[in-house]
């Protein structure tokens, strides 16, 4: 299993709320700085499994992943309306309650 994503994100994109532990964005502000139609790619060579790199405020890589059961609702145009990420954890018992329980939502602007 080889890393192949090659779509990075900065924290500095997202908004940050401490009480939800949710990081948001719209994806028109992320297009502003890459060229992207939807807001993940293949993550690996040997699996379907999509999402993106995120560069955290230490500068550590963090990967993560999309559920494919994870979309938000549909609109009335029958759009997507978003996609909500978890994090990719290698060490389970090792990983901090926080960021088991962290999401990423990219609202579908």
């Amino acid at each position: 299993m080889s890393l192949i994503c090659n779509l990075v994100f900065l924290h500095s994109q997202f908004d940050y709320n401490d009480d939800s532990n949710i990081a948001t964005a719209e994806v028109s502000d992320l297009r502003r700085r890459t060229a992207i139609v939807c807001p993940m790619v293949q993550m690996w060579n040997d699996a379907c499994d999509e999402g993106f790199i995120l560069i955290g405020k230490n500068g550590r890589q963090g990967i993560w992943t999309h559920c494919a059961t994870d979309y938000l609702n549909n609109d009335i145009n029958d759009d997507i309306a978003g996609w909500r990420f978890a994090p990719y954890i290698r060490n389970w018992n090792t990983a901090s309650d926080t960021l088991k329980a962290m999401r990423i939502l990219i609202i579908n602007d």
